[in-house]
């Protein structure tokens, strides 16, 4: 784990959650309080930068969530949550003058909506014509952005670096067979 340039390790276990049916991924970190590593320094901060690597691949890049410590009379450990960068975007309103997108294709919608997060949005898939008119109406960066890919049958998530991918449903294959 990646925090604010610091290497965090001695993980007493890890979990990480990424789904189609939650904007974003989610993990959660025991640490044992001997941490190892750069670094032995304790508490991070909720809303600092971290990064998440698993056997040298980047799962998760976002900011911690929070921080907490569990003690008993033999041990103690803490324990570090997290969400990607998406997070930020389920978080926060769509606050756009007058309200309306007009003539606007869903990447457009999404790239200027994710600017001002610095989050990157990817098109992986034909987006169709502009959408004549599009609202924001009270709700989230997210919830406006997926509203738009689902009236052009699109599909929104989320890539391990960061970015917002918008995407169409069953056009890519995985490689990881099903087994009975």
């Amino acid at each position: 784990l990646y925090v604010d340039g610091l290497i965090y390790t001695g993980w007493k276990s890890a979990s990480v959650g990424n789904s189609l049916e939650q904007a974003a991924s989610t993990f959660s970190i025991a640490l044992s309080s001997n941490v190892t590593g750069d670094t032995s320094i304790l508490p991070v901060l909720p809303g600092t930068p971290c990064k998440l690597v698993l056997q040298g691949v980047t799962v998760i890049t976002g900011y911690v969530d929070g921080i907490s410590g569990k003690y008993d009379s033999g041990t103690h450990q803490y324990d570090l949550v997290g969400r990607s960068k998406i997070g930020d975007l389920v978080d926060c309103s769509a606050i756009l003058k007058g309200g309306e997108f007009s003539n606007q294709t869903v990447s457009q919608i999404a790239k200027a909506l994710c600017e001002p997060f610095g989050i990157t949005v990817e098109l992986q898939a034909d987006e169709g014509a502009p959408l004549k008119k599009h609202r924001t109406e009270d709700a989230s960066v997210h919830e406006v952005i997926e509203r738009a890919c689902r009236r052009r049958g699109l599909l929104l998530t989320s890539s391990p670096d960061g970015k917002l991918i918008i995407c169409e449903v069953g056009k890519q294959k995985i490689d990881t067979p099903i087994i009975k």
